[in-house]
């Protein structure tokens, strides 16, 4: 019996130090390890990144810890290209792992169209804690970053985060980052009517155009009541006085 009881003990002392298992640590720093999972990630062939991605999302299911500390890492390895740090992030935003935030937030600043949908998609996966920081974006960035921002605020889908957009409205030169902001307005139910109706007079006919149809659905207007948001200056102008002597007489 003491004899079986050595051979047991030696058995585990021989596993330990050539693996006869492995923990699931110890299987991703296997796959990891002489590979090339990490630059594939940034690959332009789709087939290699894809596979690069697969490999790392089951690593990051299998073994979490190991999986995130590589990641990050790789984030903080300056041979690594912004391409390939993207997708880390991206990674790392399917768990909600925070370390990744600050270059999410940077990648959004430079409102690069490169990985733009990745970007957005990973800073909104962390929800309402991130709208102080794409707020700051949507106010001090350029115009794609701004764009990019605004999209992000949108998807959030609060109240405020519609709050950050309305805010925007009146400051905002890009016609496209004011037609998120409208879209955020129409998300609510109902939606605030004065921003709606000061973009009545909006530079951009698009915006006009939404932000009247998005007041039609809010309000059952009697058929004579029109607007034209292609007309020139002065028929709009006539039209939104005969819209706002209406709305004061329903009031």
């Amino acid at each position: 019996m003491l004899r079986s009881a050595a051979i047991a003990s030696l058995i585990l002392i021989l596993c330990g130090l050539i693996g006869c298992s492995s923990t699931p640590e110890e299987q991703a720093l296997e796959d990891i390890r002489d590979t090339t999972i990490i630059p594939n990630l940034g690959s332009y062939d789709d087939g290699v990144q894809k596979e690069a991605v697969a490999r790392m999302l089951n690593i990051l299911e299998t073994a979490p810890d190991v999986g995130a500390n590589l990641l990050v890492a790789s984030l903080r390895d300056p041979v690594h290209e912004d391409r390939t740090k993207m997708v880390c992030a991206w990674l790392l935003s399917t768990v909600r792992d925070r370390r990744a935030l600050p270059y999410l937030m940077t990648y959004l600043g430079q409102g690069s169209n490169t990985g733009e949908s990745l970007v957005r998609e990973a800073v909104s996966a962390y929800g309402a804690s991130v709208l102080p920081s794409v707020t700051e974006v949507l106010e001090e960035g350029g115009d794609l970053a701004r764009i990019a921002a605004a999209e992000v605020i949108f998807e959030l889908g609060t109240r405020e985060a519609v709050d950050a957009l309305v805010s925007r409205l009146d400051r905002e030169p890009e016609a496209r980052v004011r037609f998120l902001i409208l879209c955020g307005i129409a998300s609510e139910r109902p939606p605030r009517i004065a921003p709606l109706e000061k973009t009545l007079d909006d530079d951009d006919p698009s915006n006009r155009e939404f932000a009247w149809d998005t007041l039609a659905r809010a309000f059952k207007f009697p058929s004579w009541l029109t607007f034209d948001p292609q007309a020139a200056p002065e028929v709009r102008r006539q039209q939104i006085e005969r819209y706002r002597a209406w709305r004061a007489g329903e009031g």
